[in-house]
């Protein structure tokens, strides 16, 4: 939770944090790109991590890492090594996020799974409402670098916890934690119509979802040229819609199939492109207001896809997990890359993907039967 709100908080900054470093915002934003494409492969490196280490020491080491290449961040002068070290805490964190997301799976069935993520990560955005105001008014007061120190102490102090509680378990008990990895589940899963299906859908969520998410700041710094406080009040006012969406979802997930929740994820999703059309003709405040609809959909698509896509056997779960781990920052990263660098984020052309995303999604659902 402690490293999902410092991620989540930076957006605020990273505005102040490109003119501090000369970076243009379509550069900025294909960094946050290739940060992306680097938290993918990580999901696939993180098998052999957590079966090596365990879920809880991956998790304590990647926060502990997160800490200081935070600090270094706010020390270092060159744009080139600061993308870099940026990369590098987007593909430990990946680690991470993997071994937290096996770890409740495997403590939880199907059901369960579906319904505490939706609330772990609802309660997650609820905290995060305040963040950006918080991180926008640091940073307005202090600097990015004051804000960025104050927004990273949770996640060290989070891992070194996780770490102290790790310790006291016997060893045994912290690798009874980890099935024997089974190297022919890769194929095994890629054949199978219930992993496969969920993988996709949240995978094209992400073509709108990830390049809107990541340009909204910019939208409300340099177009809408609003302060870094009334920026932070904004994507306050986002993380609410995504927050709310994710309650929804997760009250609804015991009573209703994961199918019928993805379907009224797409029907958000298709309000948000109708919202963004009309933007074209209204201005940035409807594309502001389009782009928080499409987020608000995230509840009703990640959560059951990430259900039915850990359904594996055990023995496959962290593969499973890893893959689509994979799968949606991969598709996320190249998605803002593509966006940032070839400079769609200033044109008209960005306000087709959210209807791109729900015509993939539908596709998806009718060609691939469970």
């Amino acid at each position: 939770m402690a490293v999902a709100l410092f991620f989540d908080s930076l957006a605020p900054l990273f505005p102040q944090i490109a003119k501090s470093y000369n970076i243009s915002d379509g550069t900025f934003q294909a960094m946050l790109g290739a940060s992306y494409v680097a938290f993918a492969f990580s999901q696939l490196i993180s098998v052999f991590i957590i079966n090596l280490v365990g879920p809880s020491r991956t998790s304590s080491l990647s926060c502990l890492y997160l800490g200081l290449a935070a600090i270094l961040l706010c020390l270092i002068q060159n744009s080139h090594v600061f993308g870099a070290v940026l990369l590098s805490m987007f593909a430990i964190n990946s680690m991470g996020s993997n071994a937290t997301r096996v770890a409740l799976r495997q403590a939880t069935s199907d059901a369960a799974y579906k319904k505490i993520y939706a609330w772990a990560t609802g309660a997650v955005e609820i905290k995060q409402i305040a963040m950006p105001l918080i991180a926008g008014a640091l940073s307005a007061a202090f600097g990015w670098r004051v804000a960025m120190t104050a927004l990273v102490t949770p996640v060290v102090v989070a891992g070194v916890s996780i770490e102290l509680i790790d310790r006291r378990q016997p060893e045994k008990t912290v690798r009874a934690k980890t099935c024997v990895p089974d190297h022919s589940g890769w194929k095994t899963l890629l054949t199978m119509p219930a992993f496969v299906k969920p993988t996709l859908i949240a995978a094209a969520f992400q073509i709108a979802f990830s390049p809107l998410s990541a340009r909204l700041p910019f939208l409300l710094a340099n177009e809408a040229r609003l302060t870094p406080t009334m920026v932070g009040l904004v994507l306050s006012a986002s993380t609410s819609a995504v927050a709310g969406g994710l309650f929804v979802s997760g009250y609804l997930a015991p009573r209703w199939p994961g199918k019928a929740l993805m379907q009224t994820g797409a029907m958000i999703m298709m309000a948000g492109a109708v919202t963004m059309l009309f933007g074209r003709m209204l201005g940035v405040c409807c594309a502001i207001a389009a782009t928080i609809v499409v987020q608000a959909a995230f509840g009703f698509i990640i959560p059951p896809c990430s259900g039915d896509a850990l359904s594996a056997s055990e023995q496959h779960r962290i593969t499973a997990s890893a893959i689509f781990g994979f799968v949606q920052a991969i598709v996320a990263g190249l998605s803002i890359a593509i966006v940032g660098a070839s400079g769609l984020a200033k044109t008209s052309a960005i306000t087709i993907l959210p209807a791109m995303a729900v015509a993939t999604i539908v596709a998806i659902m009718a060609v691939i039967r469970d």
